[in-house]
């Protein structure tokens, strides 16, 4: 590794970059020599709206952070709503900005948003009330999706972790 001149900058290899927050590795990653294991900190979802984990960059939309969307046929991420199934059994994301290009989608992780209400340890549901809302309320409606999209990890810190179920069915 060699630094750059530039106050934490590190170049290694040629793959490899770190710009003093963040490392890029282009290529494969070898765990190699033991056991593996990734430790969550929550403490970093330190404001509203945060999030880590598989963060999607494409598409377009105009969005509202922490509202959940689906990715369109166009590649435009659409506010979910439960009572329609087109919109809410694709692939989901909770925006982390008002651009998906240059805030990203969160299609699988931790966030924290500090309109979250849920209690700790709820199940979490899209809205059949409110278009891109979650809640913990399973739709009951004929017609609504009923599709698990988290957990609430603490209701007091309003942090979840985002996981959509690939299954659905329909009331």
């Amino acid at each position: 590794m060699t630094g750059t001149g530039t106050p934490g900058t590190i170049n290694g290899e040629q793959f490899m970059t770190f710009d003093g927050s963040t490392l890029k590795v282009r290529g494969n990653i070898n765990l190699n020599g033991g056991s593996y294991a990734l430790y969550h900190d929550l403490g970093f979802l330190a404001s509203s709206v945060t999030g880590y984990g598989d963060i999607l960059k494409i598409g377009t939309g105009t969005l509202t952070a922490g509202n959940v969307y689906y990715l369109n046929s166009s590649q435009v991420w659409t506010a979910t709503k439960a009572d329609a199934e087109a919109t809410s059994t694709g692939l989901l994301a909770i925006a982390l900005g008002t651009d998906p290009v240059a805030s990203g989608m969160l299609i699988r992780g931790y966030v924290r948003n500090s309109a979250w209400t849920q209690a700790t340890g709820d199940t979490l549901y899209l809205s059949s009330a409110t278009n891109g809302a979650i809640t913990n309320t399973q739709p009951t409606a004929t017609g609504s999706i009923v599709r698990v999209v988290g957990y609430m990890l603490s209701g007091t810190d309003d942090q979840i972790y985002f996981n959509p179920s690939n299954e659905w069915f329909e009331n």
